[in-house]
């Protein structure tokens, strides 16, 4: 006779069994296991994992663009230094760093190139206090505001 016990242990096990052959499917695709707190799922491009399916649907849109002539020296997940500067030291000292999506130049209608700083946002990573500050303390920096590109809704 099979206990209470015995049963849940048996469901566990099964149950794990399936996760992992799920698991192993994902990898296959090109799905990572790994899951982002917002529920998102990490997605591999052109060789390079992606925190979600957006984020790697904006990487093409790039690429294309990259194609096109319009955009040119795509980079992702860059760290840029933010830096703090005191009224009482020469010079400044880098306090932490900002992790932006992408980076690349963009043609304007003159002809000429200049950087773009581009995040990929949802909602509540945008509304953080400290991806805020860090977006102040970068344009504080650098001069210009970081691009944010959020999902486009479906209809």
């Amino acid at each position: 006779m099979v206990t209470t016990g015995e049963v849940s242990a048996v469901s566990k096990s099964t149950h794990t069994i399936a996760r992992r052959a799920v698991s192993r499917a994902e990898i296959i695709a090109g799905v990572s296991p790994k899951r982002n707190k917002f529920g998102a799922k990490r997605v591999k491009v052109d060789g390079i994992w992606f925190d979600s399916k957006g984020e790697a649907a904006r990487y093409s849109e790039l690429k294309l663009e990259e194609r096109a002539g319009d955009v040119r020296n795509i980079k992702t997940q860059v760290a840029i230094p933010l830096i703090a500067f005191s009224m009482y030291a020469v010079g400044g000292e880098e306090v932490g760093h900002y992790k932006a999506d992408y980076t690349y130049e963009r043609r304007n209608s003159r002809g000429d190139w200049f950087p773009v700083v581009e995040d990929f946002k949802g909602e509540p990573t945008a509304a953080k206090e400290t991806y805020r500050f860090k977006r102040r303390m970068f344009r504080a920096n650098y001069g210009f505001d970081i691009t944010e590109t959020k999902r486009s809704r479906r209809r």
